[in-house]
């Protein structure tokens, strides 16, 4: 189960049962189709310690996702959408014209989730909604939903925005010890340029991926640890945070080249008359 399922799903789940059953057995009854064998599968192991009986009566009867639509259009005259979220990143290729609708039918809405997903890009370019490389904003582009995509820039272009010092120490391929730190704070054409007066400060070349540009004081190399370190603009709605003792685990792995880089860093920082605005 994603950790997110578990919190939105499961915990409240939980709650309700051991308010209403406490520890009688009881018989679950889940509406997973006959096409959704292996959710059924791996449902099927939660027992909890033999206290629920999990039964799938659509599986039972071989009725499809496809069947099930037939039936609750021919009671109310209308294709019954998918259950889920705007914004999840589960969302199938054949399945994405009924979340584009969504988009589509309230922008208002929607396009708080295109700037949640650059933020999240600005700090982590491999985290596309659906994956490295496969951004929300990029399918909805290439749909033309012009209205969510006007409110996205709208709303980016008047909030305020902060230039984010971002740190990562990988211990193995995706198990890292993170750092995310505020260091100036201004509005999107400020920070943008406190971002190249740094780069000039420290004679190091800009990178831009996309919609987002950065000053890496890293390079990538092979073998682990591998530590990232990077200045990047974004809308101001990231706090300070930190793994403990991280800082200690840096220092440990950082190379004199870094630490000096991080140290004539320090130099340009203090100088801004915008970093605590």
């Amino acid at each position: 189960m994603q950790r997110s399922s578990a919190k939105a799903k499961g915990q409240p789940l939980d709650a309700w049962r051991a308010t209403h059953l406490g520890r009688r057995p009881y018989i679950h009854t889940v509406g997973f189709n006959a096409e959704e064998t292996g959710r059924i599968a791996r449902d099927t192991s939660v027992t909890m310690g033999g206290q629920r009986h999990p039964i799938y009566p659509l599986a039972a009867v071989q009725w499809s996702r496809a069947r099930c639509q037939g039936y609750l259009f021919g009671l109310f005259g209308v294709w019954w959408p998918k259950s889920c979220c705007r914004q999840c990143c589960f969302v199938s290729v054949p399945s994405w014209p009924d979340q584009r609708a969504r988009y589509q039918a309230a922008p208002d809405e929607g396009y708080k989730h295109l700037v949640d997903e650059f933020v999240t890009l600005a700090l982590n370019h491999r985290s596309g909604l659906f994956g490295p490389g496969k951004s929300l904003r990029d399918r909805l582009r290439a749909n033309s939903a012009n209205e969510v995509h006007a409110l996205a820039d709208a709303a980016l272009d008047e909030c305020g925005w902060a230039v984010y010092r971002v740190r990562r120490c990988y211990t193995a391929p995706a198990r890292a010890w993170r750092s995310i730190q505020i260091v100036h704070r201004g509005d999107r054409v400020r920070t943008g340029a406190f971002v190249a007066g740094l780069a000039e400060h420290l004679q190091l070349p800009l990178r831009t991926d996309d919609e987002h540009t950065r000053l890496w004081l890293t390079a990538a190399t092979e073998g682990y640890p591998q530590l990232e370190e990077f200045h990047v603009a974004a809308p101001d709605s990231v706090a300070d945070k930190a793994r403990g003792k991280f800082e200690i685990r840096w220092r440990g792995h950082a190379d004199s080249t870094l630490l000096a880089l991080e140290d004539t860093a320090e130099t340009f920082i203090p100088s801004t008359s915008l970093r605590a605005a």
